[in-house]
């Protein structure tokens, strides 16, 4: 029993096709010495088939075996490396995000005191900052501005007194036209 409990699959499924086989040769030939010669190579093969399966069962046991071992072993080894690397990263990130938060910093710094000398700057312009230098700029552009209108109005008055001078420059050459008339006229009576 402990020998049939040892026999792997494989080897008595081929003994079972071999029995199966041999029963049917001996029941189409008859128990005749043939038919005993041919059952008996069908159960020798039938054996030796389910040897062989069981022996390429058996090494492609110990092949995954010894392949997940080999994983196993390559990841114990690597993990550490791993995760060095990562620590490494975690470490070089890290003093990244420091140094440019403190770029960040070191900006922020420089814009305050641009800002501050800006506001100091304009404070020390004939008032108290910026607001007075709106409201001087303001009356400036409206200096500016009333000065820039005067000349339009200017302008407009002269461009007038061009267009009278062109209606005047016609009624000139109408009577210009009509002296020649008259000339012409004076010249043929003579």
């Amino acid at each position: 029993m402990k020998t049939l409990q040892r026999l792997q699959p494989e080897l008595l499924w081929c003994l079972a096709f071999g029995l199966i086989s041999s029963a049917a040769v001996c029941s189409a030939a008859g128990l005749t010495w043939l038919a005993g010669v041919w059952t008996l190579v069908l159960l020798a093969l039938s054996a030796l088939l389910g040897i062989k399966l069981h022996a390429l069962g058996q090494a492609q046991q110990q092949s995954l075996t010894d392949y997940l071992a080999a994983q196993a072993r390559f990841g114990e080894a690597v993990i550490p490396v791993w995760q060095n690397h990562i620590d490494s990263s975690r470490s070089q990130m890290e003093s990244a995000v420091n140094a440019l938060s403190d770029r960040f910093g070191g900006i922020v710094d420089k814009l305050d005191v641009a800002l501050r000398t800006a506001t100091q700057a304009t404070d020390s312009v004939e008032g108290s900052g910026v607001g007075a230098l709106f409201t001087r700029s303001e009356t400036d552009l409206r200096t500016m501005v009333s000065a820039q209108e005067a000349t339009t109005s200017s302008m407009e008055n002269m461009l007038s007194k061009v267009q009278g001078l062109d209606r005047f420059i016609v009624e000139l050459q109408d009577m210009a036209s009509d002296v020649a008339r008259i000339a012409q006229q004076t010249n043929l009576l003579a």
